[in-house]
């Protein structure tokens, strides 16, 4: 999209932010039966008055690099409604068990080993813990899945956020599912503790979200090969990927070093195949 010039005196907040303002503008209209329509308009409405700069200043974590002084001082003067909205729309999320079953369906449908509690658990991860922030690639995929739709790039998300739980639920002593409430009441220091074990760099995140990367383009690879004949391996397909650059710099990467970026092999696959990728994803649909 397009920025803010930093030079007109509010510093460009982080992209990811400006990927929420442009989600909450566009996303209440996107979907036919829509169970969060009147949360999205609401948000929408919200936006239009605020303005997108603004609510991209909101969103921007006073942590992250790129959040200045400038953005700071204009999201002091921005009502905390935004907050209040966001909030409420990831309650009625969460307490929407139409959701489970409807996308418990879809990826039947899809021949996918994906049961409800499966489902469920995604759910609360997702939209119930400390450990992941709401977001709206994420929430996009669950609106398409939550209303009968849903392409590739959504079973994706599900099987992602599936393997990731698995992993977390294999290490002793931490729990995916700990709610913000829960994770408050706890002593300062096991908070400071868990959150280390969980977002530090190399930490529980990180390692579980590595593995879940390989499996969804394990499942990408052979959606694709069906459809086309071909032997793309999960490595391929993180490289042919013309949407997203994460699983190629993670999947490919040897000593520090992108293979993508360095191999005439995969600089040659990622060429030949970005027509595919995106084509693939819209074709090879969730039976209906």
């Amino acid at each position: 999209g397009s920025y803010p010039d930093p030079a007109d005196g509010v510093m460009q907040a982080s992209p990811d932010a400006y990927e929420w303002a442009d989600f909450l503008i566009k996303t209440a209209g996107d979907f036919g039966g829509n169970p969060y329509q009147k949360e999205l308009l609401s948000l929408q409405k919200l936006v239009d008055q605020l303005g997108r700069r603004e609510v991209a200043a909101l969103l921007a974590k006073p942590g992250d690099e790129s959040y200045s002084t400038a953005e700071s001082e204009l999201a002091d003067k921005i009502p905390s409604t935004l907050e209040g909205e966001l909030a409420a729309l990831q309650a009625k999320v969460f307490s929407n068990p139409a959701d489970v079953d409807i996308i418990h369906a879809r990826m039947q449908a899809f021949h996918l080993p994906v049961t409800k509690n499966i489902i469920k658990a995604v759910k609360d991860y997702n939209y119930n813990s400390e450990w992941i922030s709401f977001n709206p690639e994420n929430f996009t995929s669950w609106i398409r899945l939550a209303t009968g739709q849903g392409s590739i790039r959504d079973a994706q998300y599900i099987i992602h956020e599936a393997i990731e739980i698995g992993e977390l639920l294999a290490t002793d002593g931490f729990d995916p599912f700990m709610t913000e409430k829960a994770y408050s009441e706890l002593p300062g220091g096991q908070q400071e503790a868990l959150g280390e074990q969980f977002g530090d760099d190399g930490g529980l995140y990180d390692s579980s979200h590595l593995v879940a990367l390989e499996y969804e383009y394990r499942f990408l690879a052979r959606q694709i090969n069906k459809l086309t004949g071909l032997n793309l391996s999960f490595r391929d397909a993180a490289a042919a990927d013309p949407d997203r650059r994460e699983p190629a710099e993670k999947l490919l990467a040897e000593d520090g070093v992108t293979v993508l970026d360095q191999a005439p092999a995969y600089r040659h696959k990622q060429v030949e195949m970005v027509k595919l990728g995106p084509l693939a994803m819209q074709t090879v649909q969730l039976p209906g």
